[in-house]
This record gives C-alpha cells, structure tokens and sequence, in this order.
C-alpha cells in the first residue's frame, strides 16, 4: 500500500485513535512526525493496537507544547521539512496538532504535507466550532492540491453537522470512527469496512 498521513483539523481530534484504527485494520506500519511530549502517541497506539509495528518518531521534544517552542525551550534546531518517512510503502504518518501546527520555526504541517506529497485522511471531531475548523481545513489542502483520502469523524457524533460538510463536499468521502468502548477491533474494522465500500485507493 502507499504511504498515508493522518492529519486533523485541531489538537486533539483524535488522530492516534485513526491512527491506530487504520494501522489495525489496514496493516500499516505508524509513525509520529514530531513527538511533543513525554506522553507519546506511539505509546498509545502500541497499547491500543499491540501488534502494529511502529518506528520511533521523526523527532522527539519533551516539552508539550507547539513544536517551535520545543525547540527554543531545549535550544534544538531542525528541519522539520527534512524529516525522512522510515520506508516508502505502507507506512502511516501522525501528523502533530492541525495543520498550521508549527513544524519547526519556518513550516507548518501542511508544508510537509505538500512537499512530501502524501495523501492524507483529515480527522475531525465535533464540537461547537468545529465545521468551521473543518472546512478551513479541507478549503486548504484543496488549495495546495492535496489529495485528500476522505474525513473521518472520531467518536463523538453530530449527525447534523456531519450532515452539512457532505451536504458542502460531495466530492468527498466522510467516514465515522465510532468509540473505543464499543471494542477497539469492532470499531477499526467497522471503520475499514466503510473505506473498502467507497472505493479508496490505499
């Protein structure tokens, strides 16, 4: 398969539970851009989905927060551009934060994005707010002519707000990521199930 990015339209959108739903279902090997924080989500996807094989993270800061204050807090430099994807098939990207997170001190996610040329599933969670974080989103990677696999709603439903982003882009595919509780391999391969019915290309 080729590889994928899992972006989303704010922090906490819930991408390493996509992340690890996808690498689940699909077999993908994970991989964190940037790791902000002593709690990884590559720890969470290792404990969610034990048997995904994950790379360690492009770069790892300790300080949670936007990674340009990481690295003027532990006086680091890098090019976030520059971060190489461990292999060139199969492999899912987590990116950090939305995507004009700070890459480093130059670049956004969506930067990258660009420049590496992955295609990427953008996920979104509801919440008062969130259509407009969401179209923001899908109006800015259509601008920079990135393909986007489909957006995935993670967990928390909102029938009438999902019902007005496909009512706006019926050019794309809107997937539903339901709650871990109802059983993590129930869910990935419920969510696997959708993608296969909609005619993505992995």
């Amino acid at each position: 398969m080729k590889n994928i990015c899992i972006s989303g339209i704010h922090t906490d959108a819930g991408k390493s539970h996509v992340s690890a739903a996808l690498c689940y279902a699909f077999g993908y090997e994970y991989f964190k851009l940037i790791q902000a924080g002593a709690l990884t989500d590559e720890s969470f996807v290792k404990k969610t989905a034990p048997h995904v094989i994950s790379h360690a993270p492009g770069i790892m800061l300790q300080t949670p927060a936007s990674p340009h204050v990481g690295m003027i807090k532990e006086n680091v430099k890098f090019d976030g551009l520059s971060i190489k994807i461990p292999k060139d098939e199969n492999v899912l990207t987590e990116l950090a934060g939305g995507l004009f997170c700070p890459l480093d001190e130059n670049a956004y996610m969506i930067d990258f994005m660009a420049k590496s040329g992955l295609p990427t599933f953008l996920v979104a969670r509801n919440y008062l707010g969130s259509i407009n974080h969401t179209v923001l989103s899908i109006e800015a990677l259509k601008a920079r002519n990135i393909e986007i696999l489909g957006v995935i709603f993670s967990q928390i439903r909102d029938e009438m707000s999902q019902s007005f982003l496909q009512n706006k882009y019926k050019d794309l595919n809107f997937f539903v990521l339901e709650d871990f509780d109802l059983g993590f391999e129930k869910v990935a391969n419920n969510l696997k199930e959708q993608i296969l019915r909609s005619g993505v290309k992995l």
